[in-house]
């Protein structure tokens, strides 16, 4: 088995109730920190750049590059949107994104 790389994976069990890693993926960058959310076959997080990943394959889907500052929250996904928390400068934001059309 391939050695485990940082960033989010998709596990499944086998035939005999064994843990199988389906993917492993780092992500977006050195900060990978977020907590996943996973919504219609996607996962969504949070690593230097907001990101969407095929929940089946691991593939990279989407990244919103430069879209906020810092975040260390969990996306929330909701009637084809994705929400973020930005952390950066005195005052923290909520912003939203459009995700339908993106994927």
């Amino acid at each position: 088995m391939r050695p485990f790389r940082r960033g989010i994976a998709a596990f499944a069990l086998d035939s005999t109730c064994h843990l199988v890693r389906r993917w492993n993926t780092v992500g977006t960058g050195e900060s990978d920190l977020g907590l996943p959310t996973v919504a219609n076959d996607v996962v969504f997080s949070v690593g230097q750049d907001p990101y969407a990943l095929d929940a089946t394959t691991g593939r990279l889907l989407l990244v919103l590059r430069d879209a906020i500052g810092p975040s260390l929250g969990k996306p929330v996904v909701a009637n084809g949107r994705m929400y973020l928390g930005d952390l950066a400068g005195n005052s923290s934001q909520l912003h939203s994104f459009g995700i339908d059309n993106a994927l």
